[in-house]
């Protein structure tokens, strides 16, 4: 991020400032939100545990940005922990019940992994949603290939040809979906 924009960045964050709710009192909804969850959750009898202790960690890191606006150091490692315990959720849950016969199962699987990862990547931490720099570039080619790859395998079905091009242009819309934007 140039030092403009990263200027642009800290006065929108301060002109937000004012109308947004004490640390104190943004704690305590979030906690009491969690709270509602965990026992609407737990009172569900059919869910095995692992589901429902999937279930909560992946709505505490779902709701969590909603409600925690405080932008500090304590916050970023909070949410950074509720992406990894969310993550480890659904890639366990979905192995757990995973049934594919064949590699084109595990092609989309794998797709759904990637592209929910990147999301809730940036959904909770908004540092890695703007900064521009050559590192997140890398990044994102490096993430390009083994979609391309996946979704090659998943569309070979339509044609050689046809599942090359589609995987293509697929790949370059994702490569700009994931790619990292100005915050105004």
């Amino acid at each position: 991020m140039g030092e403009a924009e990263e200027f642009r960045f800290e006065i929108m964050e301060d002109l937000t400032k004012s109308y947004r709710l004490s640390v104190k009192a943004q704690v305590i909804i979030f906690i009491f939100i969690m709270l509602g969850i965990i026992v609407g959750v737990y009172n569900i009898a059919f869910l095995a545990i692992e589901l429902k202790i999937g279930a909560i960690v992946i709505l505490a890191a779902l709701i969590y940005p909603f409600i925690i606006k405080s932008v500090s150091n304590l916050s970023e490692s909070i949410a950074m922990a509720l992406y990894f315990g969310a993550m480890f959720s659904l890639t366990y849950l979905v192995l757990k019940f995973y049934t594919g016969q064949n590699i084109r199962d595990a092609a989309l699987i794998f797709l759904f992994l990637e592209i929910m990862g990147i999301e809730m990547l940036h959904h909770l931490l908004e540092r890695f949603r703007v900064e521009k720099t050559s590192k997140s570039y890398l990044l994102v080619a490096i993430l390009s290939v083994p979609f391309f790859v996946a979704l090659f395998y998943v569309l070979q079905p339509i044609g050689m040809f046809y599942a090359i091009i589609a995987s293509i242009a697929i790949t370059i819309v994702f490569a700009y979906a994931i790619m990292p934007e100005r915050p105004f």
